[in-house]
């Protein structure tokens, strides 16, 4: 790995950069690659084709939730689960499915990942799919977090049809330089 023309080491696993524990250091897919094998970071199921420069896609799953346009006032003073999942939500699975014009959907991953404590995660639309007028609010994938990820993705001003298993997001790896404690959500 390189850090402005210097050779960079990383550890554990080899991710410390002795240069500056202060900056950014973005995994390139030769350092996934390395904690893939290393067992540090898990990506299930995995396909070597999925790592990018820089980043990994991740596939959609059959899984789905359209938020719903509810009138009903959400009070976030009474969060009980069931409540909000039957009142905002509506449940569905299908290997292909439209989003409509500016709708909302949580799209649950593919693949199920395990992240080690000192990596953390962006969540990007893949440019495809971008440029077809989709969006996705910024994510992180906090270290430490385990499961499935759910996407969160914005209908465009067109329905467009998705399919089961499509690499649709990528996540872009980064270290954390400092100790934290791991997710526990």
């Amino acid at each position: 790995m390189k850090d402005n023309g210097e050779v960079v080491e990383l550890e554990p696993m080899g991710l410390k950069n002795k240069n500056s524990m202060k900056k950014l250091i973005v995994l390139s897919g030769e350092d996934i690659r390395k904690c893939i094998q290393k067992g540090e970071l898990i990506i299930k199921p995995f396909g070597e084709k999925e790592i990018g420069p820089c980043d990994v896609n991740l596939r959609i799953s059959r899984n789905y939730a359209r938020i719903k346009n509810a009138q009903q006032t959400l009070d976030l003073h009474n969060l009980e689960s069931e409540i909000i999942n039957s009142r905002y939500f509506s449940f569905e699975s299908g290997k292909e499915f439209v989003i409509q014009p500016n709708e909302h959907l949580l799209i649950e991953s593919l693949e199920y990942l395990e992240m080690p404590n000192y990596l953390t995660a962006l969540i990007a639309l893949r440019s495809t799919f971008s440029r077809l007028g989709l969006s996705t609010p910024p994510t992180l994938i906090d270290p430490g977090f385990k499961g499935k990820v759910v996407f969160h993705l914005i209908g465009t001003a067109y329905p467009i049809r998705l399919y089961d298993s499509m690499a649709v997001f990528k996540v872009i790896f980064m270290y954390v330089p400092s100790n934290i404690e791991a997710y526990r959500g």
